[in-house]
């Protein structure tokens, strides 16, 4: 439940909140452990991006003495008012958007009208650029940086030139760039009309100097015909642009200034055209006007005002007087998502005056919300939490400090939650369920968030049915509720905030849920069903299209240095993230989910060989990694090296080397594991990926897609891994095994979970696969309804059948029904509710069986373990619910 500590909508809701909390929270402790931490009144975002556009996470924002990091999305949060002119440094030297770049630092003058900067920062990155080594303190023969392959530009150096850098002997010189539009802040006011300029060319590294001057070649993107223009360079002291003395031309299809570059940095080349003025309004999705948002146009960065316009003076012509298309990027300021909408105008006539009219941007506002996570009166560490918003699909997740803390950023406005469950013992369970209510507006919320001990099956006479997204756990308004398996029939109502609708149990022989979502012309149709459920609470995850974040990377520190013992014949694997809990590990692993967070991890090309730079997940990480030999495409595990609950602060970076210290030489038997193995597969055909279970039950990743270490004798198999002992004494071998195969039209696949302990193994059988008889692979069914049928193996507890039509409108409707059942009829759905069936299109159906081997829902032990699923289907996750083996079959229709 929730209980929001500082409430700031009305009064009504805070109480309900309060009291809801209260009632949730058990145990006779009042020690809720300590307080969140002050802030500084007034807050300033910063946003960081790559040249594409991607968040970079893990950079340094410092205005004065005031120092935030950027996360995923790119964004980092100054606390203070930074209105005016502030010199704004960002340090890239721990920071990555991709795996393989590298980054260049800035400093820029930013004037702020408030409270946020009112435009991204953009890095360029060097990675792809030729690289040229020369030697520093004597005259050079005339030499080039020829990179005309991936910027365009070249570094020309004349003959004579010395260069130097500090007291290196040598310099390793590059070439990056940015785009028009993502030059940091404005050019000087152009002497007569507006500056039109190339795309920025960024010479690394910025403390080289050329004596004599460097020439920077580029491509003519002006137009000059004749004309001259001018060179401008970002100064690093001032952040400022300065016009750097004489004329440049174009000759060639070129423009150069002879010897215009006499040290590193961001240069670009502009010419003064005559002007043009551009207007609009931006509008979200809704057609609300978004304030704040950050407009570049053309190279001309402004911001919309309260009523969502905007207007900028741009360069109407290029140097030969022809008109010009300009581009419009359109970005969420501060206060909403930081997505982008990108479009072209034109052609722009001189002293015109342009309105572009309502410009969509997909986005919404959004704030940062403080978690603390409270069972039996205690904080709790060490826990993942998700949110999603009810109505606005995105996702926010972290992991609790020791303090039992965490934050939640880029929550939306409006309501959002979760629902987070673990198994306690027996039929006991304790759950977590979080909605709160986040205004337009505000910047930070926090909350106070208990867990609640209850029984896992539950009693009454109406049922609680909630549509849950999969990816968070927020609770879906929106959502329509259908009850019964009569075509046309059965409408029970829409989700509101909560995510429920209440219906009467005995009306229930079967739920289904549907849902539409759609982000950035992207649309899914999901609906899920279940047949027969039990209980008075109902749980229905949802397949949403998700506001993603622009960036790839979650906050992290970085830690780095060499793979000592690495054996430069052998591969190495590194794998990075914050401990898993075990569901997680087991939805990715074992069920195919998407993982919450990522963590950067440069090897191979990036670095010298033996040497490793991954980062470190907060509060805390894992870094793994794997050395093995490859043949036919089949990776063989030799060793194994583990940096475990690492701790880094994030931006910085450790130096610490990862020996590769545990040889996977002894063995560690599954007996019987082949029994119910399918006769398409052989032994070769057999796939694990590797998971290290550490004594407080947190799980390392170590390495995936193994198809050596394994010997198969009968049904048994032994696996070949590190032994447990040394650091991994008292730890456990999560192996999630698989084999599959697939043609044009069908699939097949198996799945296995085992543990292993120093002196134990918890070994299960295969599952075999279900089977299909009807509807025939390639057939036709009716749009409007048809009947599936199939036959799970007799040891399944559960099945999911899942019709799927993927492209620019995604349908997908599962169905989840007891072992024992036979069909499952997909039927014409009412009016009011959204269906995915739709004829002329190509679906795959797959029929998947799932067996539990430990738990309560142990159909060997319990009885009914089916009618207890449907109750926390998605809280009490799969590997939760004693889930070890699986297997699927799959079909290709098409309707009509």
């Amino acid at each position: 439940m929730m209980h929001a500590m500082n409430c700031s909508r009305r009064s009504f809701l805070c109480a309900t909140a309060a009291l809801i909390a209260f009632a949730s929270c058990t145990g006779d402790g009042s020690d809720i452990g300590p307080s969140f931490a002050t802030l500084p009144s007034g807050t300033c975002k910063a946003l960081v991006l790559d040249a594409e556009g991607r968040g970079v996470s893990g950079a340094l924002v410092s205005i004065g003495s005031s120092v935030a990091v950027t996360g995923r999305s790119g964004r980092a949060e100054l606390y203070g008012d930074r209105r005016g002119t502030q010199l704004v440094h960002i340090d890239a030297s721990n920071a990555s958007a991709t795996n393989t770049d590298r980054l260049s630092s800035m400093t820029v003058a930013v004037s702020v009208p408030g409270p946020d900067l009112p435009d991204a920062l953009f890095l360029p990155d060097t990675s792809a650029s030729v690289a040229l080594t020369v030697s520093t303190g004597g005259a050079l023969p005339a030499t080039d940086l020829d990179d005309s392959a991936n910027t365009g530009a070249i570094l020309r150096l004349p003959a004579g030139t010395v260069v130097a850098d500090g007291a290196n002997a040598t310099v390793e010189l590059r070439l990056g760039e940015l785009g028009v539009g993502q030059l940091p802040s404005a050019l000087p006011s152009a002497p007569t009309g507006a500056w039109m300029s190339t795309r920025g060319f960024f010479v690394e590294p910025e403390t080289a100097t050329f004596a004599i001057g460097a020439t920077l070649v580029v491509p003519d993107e002006l137009a000059l015909s004749g004309a001259t223009c001018s060179l401008f360079r970002l100064d690093p002291l001032t952040g400022q642009w300065q016009q750097v003395a004489g004329a440049a031309s174009s000759t060639g299809g070129v423009i150069q200034l002879a010897n215009g570059v006499t040290t590193g940095g961001l240069y670009a080349y502009a010419f003064d055209a005559p002007v043009a003025t551009v207007r609009g309004r931006v509008v979200d999705v809704n057609a609300t006007p978004v304030y704040g948002a950050q407009i570049r146009v053309d190279n001309v960065p402004t911001e919309t005002d309260s009523s969502g316009r905007f207007v900028a003076t741009i360069a109407a012509q290029n140097a030969s007087g022809a008109q010009r298309t300009v581009g419009v990027e359109l970005r969420g300021g501060g206060f909403w998502l930081p997505v982008a909408s990108n479009l072209s105008n034109g052609p722009i006539a001189v002293g015109s005056n342009v309105d572009l009219g309502d410009l969509e941007l997909d986005t919404t506002p959004c704030g940062t919300i403080r978690v603390q996570m409270i069972r039996r009166g205690r904080a709790q560490p060490n826990r993942r939490v998700t949110s999603s918003g009810g109505f606005q699909p995105t996702l926010s997740a972290a992991f609790t400090d020791e303090l039992g803390q965490c934050t939640l950023e880029e929550v939306p406005a409006g309501w959002s939650g979760t629902s987070l469950a673990f198994l306690l013992t027996g039929s006991q369970m304790t759950i977590n369920e979080l909605l709160t209510f986040l205004n337009a507006g505000s910047r930070q919320l926090d909350l106070r968030t208990f867990y609640a001990d209850r029984d896992i099956g539950s009693d009454g006479r109406n049922a609680r049915v909630l549509a849950l997204d999969p990816i968070g756990g927020g609770q879906i308004e929106g959502a329509d509720m259908i009850r019964g398996r009569v075509p046309n029939e059965g409408y029970s109502g829409v989700t509101g905030q909560g995510g429920a609708v209440f219906i009467n149990r005995s009306d229930i022989d079967r739920i289904t849920a549907t849902v539409v979502s759609e982000v950035n012309g992207r649309q899914t149709t999901s609906a899920f069903s279940f047949e027969n459920p039990v209980g008075n609470r109902i749980e229905m995850p949802l397949v949403r299209e998700q506001k993603r974040a622009i960036g790839a990377f979650d906050r992290h520190g970085v830690v780095r240095g060499q793979l000592t013992g690495a054996d430069p014949l052998k591969s190495q694997r590194v794998l990075a993230s914050r401990p898993l809990e075990f569901d997680e590990w087991f939805d990715s692993r074992m069920q195919g989910a998407a993982a919450y967070e990522n963590m950067p991890v440069r090897v191979g090309g990036a670095l010298p060989q033996g040497a490793y730079r991954a980062g470190v997940a907060l509060p805390r990480g894992n870094v793994v990694a794997a050395e093995g030999t490859v043949a036919s495409g089949r990776f063989t595990l030799t060793a194994v090296g583990a940096l475990l609950d690492l701790v880094v602060a994030e931006g910085s970076a450790l130096d610490r080397n990862l020996p590769l210290d545990r040889a996977a030489s002894t063995s560690f038997v599954a007996a019987g594991a082949l029994a119910g193995f399918d006769a398409a597969f052989a032994a070769s055909d057999l796939r694990f990926d590797l998971a290290l279970q550490q004594p407080s039950g947190l799980v390392a990743d170590v390495a995936r897609d193994i198809a050596g270490n394994i010997a198969a004798n009968g049904s048994d198999l032994t696996f070949t891994l590190p032994a447990l002992t040394g650091p991994f004494e008292g730890c456990a071998w999560l192996i999630a095994l698989s084999a599959s195969t697939s043609n044009a039209t069908t699939s097949l696949s198996q799945r296995l979970m085992l543990r292993f302990t120093a002196s134990t193994a918890e070994s299960y059988p295969m599952l075999a696969a279900p089977t299909i008889a009807s509807p025939l692979d390639g057939g036709t069914v009716a749009a409007a309804g048809f009947t599936a049928q199939f036959t799970a193996p007799a040891d399944a507890d559960s099945v999911e059948i899942e019709l799927r039509s993927d492209g620019l409108h995604t349908r997908v409707w599962t169905a989840v029904v007891p072992a024992t059942t036979t069909e499952f009829a997909f039927v014409d759905l009412p009016n009011e509710a959204a269906t995915p069936l739709e004829a002329g299109l190509t679906y795959t159906m797959t029929v998947r069986a799932w067996r539990a081997d430990t738990g309560p829902f142990v159909t060997r032990t319990n009885p009914y373990p089916y009618s207890d699923m449907p109750t926390h289907w998605f809280s009490i996750a799969a590997g939760e619910r004693g889930i070890r083996a699986g297997s699927a079959r799959s079909i290709t229709i098409t309707t009509n």
